[in-house]
């Protein structure tokens, strides 16, 4: 195959997808996310116009993110602890809306309750 054609196959990753910092590919989040966990400083320099990302990676910290317009968030603008940057504390909450730790995960996981216990054991980790 030529060197012209050898990128037309390999998928491309829109550069407003990806994480300022790290580069990363982030994941789509609703701009209500971003209201309910930024604290008031980082709320008052706005929300961007179109969905937000988030960066998963736990040596970045940048947490939200939209490249197209240059707005960054990073762990302190946001409110609480962020799971997927904390991998080592026991108290970052798995799931905000209902309050549940890692901690609370890996009790559960211990006494074989829940649905999964092996998922849960999985997410604890």
């Amino acid at each position: 195959m030529s060197a012209c054609c050898a990128n037309e196959t390999q998928p491309t990753v829109a550069s407003s997808d990806t994480c300022p910092l790290c580069g990363s590919r982030g994941v789509r989040v609703e701009p209500v996310t971003l209201k309910a966990l930024l604290v008031s400083d980082a709320l008052r320099r706005g929300i961007p116009p179109a969905p937000p990302r988030f960066c998963a990676t736990p040596e970045c910290s940048v947490v939200y993110f939209d490249s197209a317009v240059g707005a960054t968030f990073t762990e302190a603008d946001v409110s609480v602890p962020v799971y997927s940057k904390q991998k080592s504390a026991p108290d970052v909450p798995v799931c905000y809306c209902f309050e549940i730790t890692r901690r609370m995960v890996r009790a559960e996981a211990e006494r074989g309750g829940g649905r999964n216990p092996r998922r849960a054991e999985s997410i604890a980790k």
